[in-house]
């Protein structure tokens, strides 16, 4: 005999975990909106760039310019003048995902300068020193991420 109360239950139970997303469900999804928002980063970055390009010529300095050699899918790679370079990469293995921006120099291309943007913070976790709280920004916009970057370039240096 068959019991139908028991297979209600389970076809209960089936449709219930149909409808909660699956954690890779989840992972997929954060990765799509860091994405999403490192492609709103690169945007706004190259609107800054014209901006500074416009006051640089002006003074008749070098500008900003896009190396598309390394370009690809999260990484974005500018040049100021002959020596500086900055490579802005997105890493979603973080939680919630990060976006970094990195100065290299003379003499030999070594790092100058490094700034993390985290695109979100657990509550609970908190930066293990007054240093790293400054280097890190959490919950920045992209025009406000895109500012620091080129300025930051300009500068040869992040705040």
């Amino acid at each position: 005999m068959v019991n139908y109360g028991e297979l209600a239950d389970r076809a209960q139970a089936q449709q219930q975990r149909a409808e909660i997303p699956s954690a890779s469900e989840n992972l997929k999804k954060s990765e799509s909106d860091a994405q999403l928002f490192f492609e709103r980063v690169k945007q706004h970055i190259l609107e800054e760039m014209s901006k500074a390009n416009a006051e640089l010529a002006k003074r008749r300095v070098e500008g900003i310019e896009r190396v598309f050699s390394p370009g690809f899918h999260g990484k974005l790679c500018l040049t100021f003048g002959p020596s500086l370079f900055c490579s802005v990469d997105l890493q979603t293995q973080a939680v919630g995902g990060r976006i970094t921006a990195i100065i290299l120099g003379p003499p030999n291309g070594y790092e100058i300068s490094r700034k993390e943007f985290l695109l979100s913070r657990p509550p609970q976790e908190k930066a293990a020193s007054s240093q790293e709280r400054m280097r890190e920004t959490a919950g920045a916009t992209p025009g406000q991420i895109a500012i620091e970057i080129v300025s930051g370039l300009i500068q040869g240096r992040f705040n």
